[in-house]
């Protein structure tokens, strides 16, 4: 009778227990959704502040170019990027111009470039003078890059004092940069020492991870070699982040090299032998993570019992962001028992991924979304059974689990025939460009 009662006491314990973390997730979840709720109507708010302050602005323009300064000002550029869903229209207002100005500029950028699309990612410059006797501030030219910033079309005014596009987008100029080092403490630290930037060096070690693991294969002393363009204007002094052309690391089993080339299926990176570095799957899908649990049988950390462990756990800060490990489509998506928030994308007929323990998922997903390999699904969090803050990846084959770190990853291009011969002509080419520059640091 008194084992009875403690089988009795012990099973509601555990019951009440299993309630309350049932509702300490619940709790979170409303406490997240408010969190976003409140920073979406911020961002709203702000929206509609920047528009009043636009049209403000508008009525005070013709005023400010009636003030008369006595001192000349040297012609300058002055730097502005539309906000979040600006319109070009909000964003000439915000920069004080007028309808009619607004209309003229419209309507030239217009004959190049589909001004719908014009968002953050489009640099603008305006270059203001005052005039030497009547002391007023005039906008005499606007740049505009887009394509990246790889290209960019000059407003100026004509006879009329009207906006007009002074010619055809130009191509800014390219600038190729070479560096070496060798390996001490870590890629990352060692390749900021030699001159790249953060972007260059996350860009190299997100080509590279689909082949080398950071954590185990790269060991002191061994050296790395980079070649990257740098695209600048000299009228706006614009430069941008670089893009990487060729990248070597000299490591054990033989060089890795790396070269960028327009394939087919767009501008990628291939080894020498005209195979994708890209594969079809991400090895790692959270940046900066540690396996923390492999694949295979295991003591289950909450279960207290030694159980299969079908997948890969990465440790990681709560709300590090999680990558799709490839092209495909959402699956199942929402909340999965001891898996806890949940996302299955399927690649194929054959291959799919689930991702586990999110403590919230990125906005926009939903069951049926496509998502790009390396697109944010979400965030790493401890909801379901979880210990602590972890991404639980799992890989499936027709349907069935498997080690994720056994698979092969096959490359996501491979280049033949006359594509291949060409690649191999620009392989050629970028090695003797890197010869070069090589050559100019000795």
């Amino acid at each position: 009778m008194r084992f009875r009662t403690l089988e009795i006491t012990l099973g509601l314990l555990c019951f009440t227990l299993g309630l309350f973390l049932i509702g300490y997730d619940i709790y979170e979840e409303n406490i997240q959704e408010h969190e976003n709720e409140r920073i979406e109507a911020s961002i709203e708010q702000e929206e509609e502040d920047a528009l009043e302050e636009a049209e403000a602005m508008s009525e005070v323009a013709s005023k400010e170019s009636a003030i008369h300064i006595a001192s000349d000002e040297p012609a300058a550029f002055k730097h502005d990027n539309p906000r979040y869903k600006e319109s070009l229209q909000t964003f000439l207002r915000r920069n004080r111009y007028d309808k009619k100005e607004i209309s003229f500029i419209a309507k030239a950028i217009s004959q190049y470039y589909d001004i719908k699309k014009i968002d953050r990612k489009n640099r603008f410059y305006f270059k203001r003078i005052r005039d030497k006797e009547s002391g007023m501030l005039s906008t005499v030219k606007i740049i505009m890059m887009f394509d990246g910033a790889k290209r960019k079309l000059n407003l100026v005014r004509d006879e009329n004092n009207n906006f007009v596009a002074e010619g055809a987008p130009l191509k800014l100029k390219k600038k190729s940069i070479y560096v070496q080092g060798t390996i001490k403490d870590s890629l990352y630290r060692d390749a900021l020492k030699v001159g790249l930037s953060k972007y260059l060096i996350n860009k190299i070690i997100q080509i590279y991870s689909f082949s080398i693991d950071f954590q185990r294969g790269v060991k002191p002393g061994e050296t790395f070699e980079v070649m990257y363009d740098k695209t600048y204007d000299e009228e706006t002094g614009y430069v941008d982040d670089g893009v990487v052309v060729y990248a070597a690391l000299y490591i054990a089993g033989g060089p890795a090299k790396i070269y960028l080339y327009d394939a087919p299926k767009g501008q990628d990176y291939f080894n020498e032998k005209g195979e994708g570095v890209r594969k079809a799957l991400l090895r790692t899908p959270v940046k900066g993570a540690r396996i923390s649990s492999g694949y295979g049988r295991r003591r289950h950390p909450i279960l207290g019992y030694t159980k299969m462990h079908r997948g890969v756990d990465f440790a990681a800060r709560r709300g590090s962001p999680i990558l799709a490990a490839g092209d495909g489509v959402v699956k199942k998506y929402g909340r999965l028992g001891g898996y806890g928030n949940y996302i299955l994308v399927q690649h194929n007929s054959e291959y799919s991924t689930a991702y586990a323990h999110m403590h919230k998922y990125a906005k926009g997903i939903s069951r049926g979304k496509r998502v790009k390999q390396g697109e944010v699904i979400g965030y790493v969090g401890a909801t379901g059974r979880a210990t602590a803050a972890h991404l639980h990846y799992e890989v499936h084959y027709k349907g069935k689990q498997i080690n994720p770190q056994k698979l092969k990853m096959v490359p996501h291009q491979v280049l033949k025939g006359k594509q291949l011969e060409d690649y191999v002509t620009v392989r050629d080419t970028t090695d003797d460009v890197v010869l070069s520059l090589k050559k100019r640091k000795r």
